[in-house]
């Protein structure tokens, strides 16, 4: 850390009041208890008064719980550069050279309960019914006794009532926004609008199952970790519940840090698609990531065997004619585009048999369904690519890239989860959020670099 430039710290505290604790004693009292395991503010309130390691990195500060608080919440403006610094003296000081990279996300839950989840009707229900309170209530404090009548959830103070209702609107606000960008998606991902749900204790979290298959709001952290050395070149957090378009913004990221040295990147299944592998090339990126299998067809034949899937049909190269298992050639039906999540689209070819040709051909009873009399087929435009892209990954080197995936970003989330206590968020907020992850990471890194360059002197 004696490479990190203070000033980036100090420049977010500059402006009125009164003179603030050095942050950089701060940081350094809280990237202790983050590799202690303790990833609460409060806890680094206690921590900086209490522990000797602490009181040594403070010179004997010991800041109010509240600015505990409220550093956590201005690291969010700095932790990114700090990170920066920390992975350019490392790369400068010959530690390493970032070529190969792994990418992987995971899932942190968000600090709120999973028990209340209300779509926008019963969003709007509670809602009323706490202005219903507040102005029947007025400036009166409940105690517990008070009016049987009034809902458990109100708050039994005026204050509380009106943050309760600033925290309902803009969780009304979050889910409009959810609902406006569910009906502009392609009909085949739009949700069903009374399934559209929020946390209202935290609006920006993504409603999902986490790893232990538990439906909660989280949120979505990616790490990009050098395959040389475990260090976490890039990272980033999102509200979403999988890892679809992860793969270019963080190649961005990690290159914006270590330039043109990034070379190949690791990544699983949910990182390959046939978009993503262009994007990849044009990055400059060599993508070692295999290819999704396609489902086997749930469809039953007249015989009521399941019926001939697409990839017992043979395409031409160029897509102008198809071949289907009896050998008989097939005819291009239509060529149009198939939208995909990310509001981009890909092109579909499709193909269709004659039913006069269907009739008399013999394997009819395994190809056609049972109300069909012509069977057709499509295939996408490019799909030669991600052909190549898994017989790249069926070779020698793709089975060494799925191990070198598994034995570098896994085990940085497993230190994260396991032994710094990151399974949960303590603050609430996509801003909170990345600033915990962003110490999270800044604590990781120091660690993983000064074990690297205590091994390389001995």
């Amino acid at each position: 850390m004696r490479s990190v430039d203070i000033g980036t710290m100090r420049s977010v505290y500059r402006g009125c009041g009164s003179k603030p604790y050095p942050p950089e004693l701060m940081l350094a009292i809280a990237l202790y208890c983050l590799l202690q395991g303790v990833s609460s503010p409060a806890r680094w309130y206690e921590a900086a008064r209490t522990v000797d390691q602490c009181k040594f990195l403070g010179r004997g500060i010991a800041p109010a719980r509240s600015i505990w608080y409220e550093f956590r919440d201005r690291s969010a403006k700095f932790i990114e550069a700090i990170h920066q610094q920390l992975i350019h003296a490392a790369v400068q000081q010959n530690q390493y050279t970032p070529t190969e990279c792994s990418l992987d996300g995971t899932f942190t839950r968000a600090a709120a309960s999973r028990h209340y989840l209300p779509n926008r009707e019963q969003l709007e229900k509670r809602t009323n019914k706490l202005k219903e309170a507040i102005e029947v209530l007025g400036d009166k404090d409940l105690r517990h006794n008070d009016d049987p009548g009034v809902p458990k959830f109100i708050a039994r103070t005026s204050e509380g009532r009106e943050l309760q209702l600033q925290r309902l609107q803009h969780a009304q606000a979050e889910l409009n926004e959810k609902i406006h960008k569910n009906a502009a998606k392609p009909k085949r991902y739009q949700v069903e609008e009374k399934k559209i749900r929020i946390s209202p204790a935290d609006p920006d979290a993504a409603l999902g199952r986490d790893k232990e298959k538990v439906f909660c709001p989280l949120y979505n952290t990616q790490y990009m970790v050098s395959c040389e050395n475990d260090v976490i070149v890039a990272y980033g957090v999102w509200a979403q519940t999988n890892d679809s378009g992860m793969l270019v913004p963080m190649i961005e990221r990690t290159q914006a840090i270590v330039g043109a040295s990034l070379k190949t990147v690791h990544a699983d299944t949910a990182y390959c698609s046939l978009l993503e592998l262009r994007d990849s090339k044009a990055l400059g990126i060599n993508l070692m990531a295999p290819v999704q299998e396609a489902s086997k067809s749930s469809k039953k034949a007249v015989d009521g065997e399941p019926q001939f899937s697409q990839q017992e049909f043979t395409f031409s190269t160029d897509l102008e004619s198809c071949t289907c298992p009896a050998g008989h050639k097939m005819k291009t039906r239509s060529r149009g585009p198939k939208p995909r999540a990310d509001g981009r689209v890909v092109y579909e070819v499709r193909f269709g048999q004659s039913a006069e040709v269907c009739s008399e051909c013999p394997l009819a009873k395994r190809c056609l369904q049972p109300t069909s009399k012509r069977r057709t087929v499509s295939r996408m435009e490019g799909q030669n690519e991600l052909d190549a892209q898994k017989e790249k990954m069926e070779s020698d080197e793709g089975k060494r890239s799925q191990r070198i995936r598994g034995q570098t970003v896994e085990r940085s989330f497993a230190d994260g989860k396991r032994n710094r206590n990151q399974g949960q968020q303590n603050g609430r907020g996509l801003r909170r959020v990345r600033a915990e992850v962003g110490l999270l990471v800044v604590a990781q890194n120091s660690l993983t670099i000064y074990n690297h360059k205590r091994n390389a002197e001995i």
